[in-house]
């Protein structure tokens, strides 16, 4: 938390008088900014050589095939990973024996900012405050994809795809009388 320099005996404004003071000076704000790349994820198959122990087998890329583009958004407008669902055909069921490829692909990253803004207000009786808050989680409401993507081979017409997010932006204000 930071004390804005605004009012009396700060930076700016310094000689305000007291009763401007008590409404313009003494301002705190704080932040929390979170922010990351995507993380490695895995791609399934149905699983006919489940070697890994796993309900379902790790994919590999196709031998001669490159890794398709990756994009925010499918070729039927919703959010996904890759740019065509198409995109399962780059890559095929582990070998027996093999493990496949782990962490192939990266979940989409994530970035978002938490606001805080407050000031305390010196009451007439001794050591009584007010304090009036104003909170807002994501502030600039940015779009967090934050669910697993459908990244099967076995189901081809949502390969990719998203389909949940973080919350949208949330404010909440608050009053605190202390004596």
């Amino acid at each position: 938390m930071v004390e804005l320099p605004i009012g009396r005996d700060k930076k700016l404004f310094g000689h305000m008088p007291k009763a401007l003071d008590a409404v313009v000076g003494g301002w705190q704000i704080s932040s929390l900014v979170s922010m990351r790349t995507g993380t490695p994820i895995n791609i399934t198959q149905s699983g006919i050589y489940p070697t890994n122990y796993l309900s379902s087998s790790i994919a590999q890329l196709r031998p001669g095939k490159t890794m398709p583009a990756t994009a925010a958004f499918d070729q039927t407008g919703t959010p996904s990973i890759f740019a065509n669902t198409n995109a399962y055909q780059s890559f095929m069921g582990e070998y027996p024996g093999q493990t496949g490829t782990r962490g192939i692909v990266r979940r989409p990253a994530f970035f978002n900012t938490d606001l805080s803004v407050s000031k305390i207000f010196k009451l007439p009786f001794e050591g009584h405050t007010l304090q009036i808050r104003a909170e807002g989680f994501n502030a600039f409401n940015n779009v967090n994809f934050t669910g697993n993507p459908q990244l099967s081979i076995a189901t081809p017409t949502t390969f990719g795809q998203i389909t949940s997010s973080a919350d949208a932006r949330v404010m909440q204000f608050a009053m605190r009388y202390e004596f």
